[in-house]
Order: structure tokens, then sequence, then C-alpha cells
């Protein structure tokens, strides 16, 4: 199966790190320049991309279709970072470091848009029909659990397909794991970043519509 999206299971940021330095997909504004965002090609942010998400806590996720997963009362800081008391999920960019309580319930609001914004996006990357490869990095996960989750997705979309690439790096590695492990990893997978002839097209038609409006405005100010 050729796949032209990856995304994040956790469990923590290495695997978002690594299946862009795989695929080398650098930003999603490129996706948007391109007219295909809501394709969510290549390797799309999931809300588990840049947080810290044990294995009991991406299955809740799933069970609880992605829903109450922040809420303020089961936050605390923690060595300087804010995590989640309830599910044990950590925080580092939703808030900054160091914050006190008060400093939590100020910066809650605008986490918790970002958070079920991402949650949303999630929802979508399950639920539609392009091939998904799922990676997760040091999670430890057994035989058991794969295939709960494997069956949490397929409760989810009964068609989709999708895969799993699975990483557990060895001790003495960064916050990015191990090139070569995931390396390793990566090749038994087919990844494509090619697009399909209608996507091409509609390329096409959404940079000549954008050159169409500048052109229009141009004329209406009588400045080229």
């Amino acid at each position: 199966m050729e796949f032209r999206r990856i995304v994040s299971l956790g469990a923590l940021c290495e695997a978002q790190y690594q299946i862009r330095r795989l695929t080398n997909d650098t930003s999603e504004r490129a996706r948007y320049v391109v007219g295909l965002k809501s394709a969510a090609l290549g390797c799309p942010s999931s809300v588990f991309s840049w947080q810290i998400t044990p294995l009991p806590a991406l299955f809740e996720y799933f069970k609880r279709d992605f829903k109450g997963m922040m809420e303020l009362g089961d936050l605390a800081v923690r060595d300087r970072v804010v995590v989640n008391t309830r599910f044990h999920t950590q925080h580092h960019h939703e808030f900054k470091k160091d914050l006190s309580d008060e400093g939590v319930a100020e910066s809650f609001p605008i986490a918790r848009r970002k958070h079920d914004a991402m949650c949303e996006r999630t929802r979508r990357l399950v639920g539609d029909d392009e091939p998904t490869l799922f990676a997760l990095a040091r999670s430890r996960i057994s035989a058991e659990e794969l295939s709960e989750l494997t069956d949490l997705i397929r409760f989810r979309n009964p068609s989709k397909r999708f895969d799993f690439l699975l990483v557990e790096a060895a001790d003495g590695h960064d916050w990015t794991g191990d090139d070569g492990a995931w390396n390793e990893a990566f090749r038994a997978f087919e990844y494509s970043s090619k697009l399909r002839l209608a996507e091409r097209l509609l390329i096409h038609a959404l940079k000549a519509k954008s050159q169409l409006i500048r052109l229009r405005g141009h004329l209406e100010t009588g400045k080229f």
C-alpha cells in the first residue's frame, strides 16, 4: 500500500519530528499554498504530535471521541510543565513553562481552543478515505494493545486503510530519537508525495483564480 499521509499518535514529539524528517515535509504552510490544506497530505500535525500521550490516554481519546480530554480541573503544574492529572498527558507547547496555577487558568481558554481544533483535525484524518500510516514512538505497545488500537480506528472508520510505523528507540537519545532506527523502520513502507491528476488540476485552477483576482485589483486601482 502506498501512503501519502503519515500521522503521529505520540507517544512523544519524536514521532512528528521524525516523520517530517523522513519525508522532508517541513511545513504545513506548503499544503495551504498549493490549495490542499483540507487534503492534509504529508505529515499534518495531530493532537498527539506535540504533547506527551501515554498509551492509555491515547485509547481514551478514541473511546471518548476526542472530547473532554482537556479540562481545567484536571490540569496542574508538575516539574515546571502542565500535566493532566487524570489522563497523564503532558502539555509542553500549549502552556508556557513555570506557570502558576493562576497562570494555567489564564492560559487555559486559548490552549483549550487549540487542543479542540487539533482534536477535530485528528477526527477528520481518521475518518476520511486517505490511506494513512500512523506513527508511534517509544510507546512499548504490546500485540494485544496494538490489536485494540486497530479496533478503535476501525470502529471510527471501518473502511479506513492504514498501517502502523512503530519505533522503540534505544536509551541515550534526545527527544528527537534515533534517526537510524526510524530510517530502518520506514524502509518497510512506500511513501509518495505525488499528487493525483485531479489534485494537480485543482491547484492550477486555484492559482489561475488567484491571478485573476490580483489582475482585477490592479485594473480597479490602476496600479500594476
